[in-house]
């Protein structure tokens, strides 16, 4: 936040590069240097005052101080009129529009507009009456500063010099002080900017939340990647150390992650569970895939309502060294749930694939246990079977081996 403060403070009205943007200290340097004319013309009527003795000084530079206030009020009263600031108004639901029920007062704006209109199309119409109308005015104030033509001299003087010295001053007082005034009270430019300052908020929030949770995607697939394949990583912490960890990070990592895990521990399994079968390299490829067995268990108990989860953590703990053939059988029944719920082409392949490796389960955990136990889950054995059979493709293939066709051989001539 300090960092976007900063960007903030550069792009403020008075530092910022922007296109209403001016710079104080400059500008107070123009206004302090503008005083020297005006200073040196007070000098100048002072020297000119001078001349008539103590008696009549005083009254005479009293006299030309006040024609040259008069001339500034009046330059910088029509100054300001021309420089009154415009507010742009919007439509409402347009775009930085005012919002709320207060709305900017433009009458100050249509006056402005109106007299200067007025003060420069009279001044070009009449512009020979007013300058006989001036130079009589000189005159007439003249007289009391002196006699002629010093006198209406330095009247005319002094009302040209501080009336275009009190315009220039009020037009750029007005262009730059009162127009930031005006700004900082407009409702409208509040509204706008507390928006804008609410909606760079929340992007900066939203960017760092977006950076936390890429480094936690990041942490997720980096130690799922050192759970099944320790040799990666230099971590010596011990494996369960590490699947706690992951535990955790699963619970905050974004979806697409978690399925890359999930793909990523499901492609080890596939490739490794068949190791029983393999004549050289089992042992290794039995490792491989009885590490798949707590991502899967993790992935579950995390996201309880995929069945996928569920049916490849049932295969790996049937298909894993030490084989747990019940859980096995209630993670595959479980999957065998959720799919049934949905009726898609891949639900009902998964089905299919779930009910075969769960027959198979039943009937390895039965020859431990004895008849008994055969006889009162031979119905169950039986239907998995029959769903196999029914889809075909592979699920039905794995029906006609010797350990599927032994039991049935058993249980259905009993």
């Amino acid at each position: 936040m300090a960092e976007s403060d900063t960007k903030r403070s550069q792009n403020s009205p008075t530092n910022g590069p922007g296109p209403h943007s001016y710079r104080p200290a400059q500008f107070r340097s123009l206004i302090h240097a503008g005083w020297i004319i005006p200073c040196g013309a007070l000098i100048l009527l002072a020297c000119y005052s001078a001349q008539y003795g103590a008696r009549r000084f005083l009254s005479i530079f009293a006299t030309t101080v006040l024609i040259a206030g008069a001339s500034l009020v009046a330059g910088a009263m029509l100054g300001f009129l021309f420089g009154v600031p415009r507010a742009l108004q919007h439509q409402p639901g347009e775009p930085n529009g005012n919002t709320g029920t207060y709305a900017v007062n433009t009458n100050l704006e249509q006056i402005s507009d109106w007299l200067t209109k007025i003060l420069v199309g009279v001044g070009l119409v009449e512009l020979g009456t007013i300058s006989r109308n001036f130079g009589h005015f000189a005159r007439t104030i003249g007289l009391s500063i002196g006699i002629p033509p010093t006198g209406p001299l330095i009247a005319g003087t002094d009302i040209i010099l501080f009336s275009t010295w009190g315009f220039l001053l009020g037009y750029l007082l007005t262009r730059t002080y009162l127009t930031a005034a005006f700004r900082a009270f407009d409702v409208g430019e509040i509204v706008s900017q507390a928006a804008h300052e609410a909606a760079t908020a929340a992007t900066e929030s939203a960017e760092e939340r977006r950076r936390e949770q890429d480094l936690v995607d990041a942490q997720t697939l980096s130690l799922a990647s050192q759970i099944l394949t320790p040799g990666l990583t230099s971590d010596s912490r011990p494996q369960l150390d590490r699947i706690a960890e992951l535990e955790n990070l699963v619970s905050k990592a974004s979806l697409p992650m978690v399925e890359q895990v999930y793909q990523l521990a499901r492609t080890l399994r596939t490739g490794n569970w068949n190791w029983r079968e393999l004549t050289s390299g089992a042992t290794n490829a039995m490792l491989r895939h009885d590490r798949t067995v707590p991502i899967f268990e993790i992935l579950a108990r995390h996201y309880p309502d995929d069945y996928r989860y569920h049916g490849d953590f049932g295969f790996a703990l049937k298909d894993r060294e030490i084989a747990d053939y019940p859980a096995s059988a209630r993670e595959l029944g479980i999957a065998m749930s959720l799919a049934g719920a949905r009726s898609t082409p891949q639900a009902e392949h998964a089905i299919a694939w779930y009910a075969v490796n769960r027959a198979i389960a039943e009937i390895e955990y039965s020859s431990s246990l004895g008849p008994d136990y055969s006889e009162r889950n031979r119905d169950q054995i039986l239907s998995d079977i029959r769903k196999a059979r029914a889809y075909g493709g592979g699920p039905a293939q794995v029906t006609e081996r010797d350990q599927i066709k032994s039991w049935l051989l058993e249980n259905l001539s009993a």
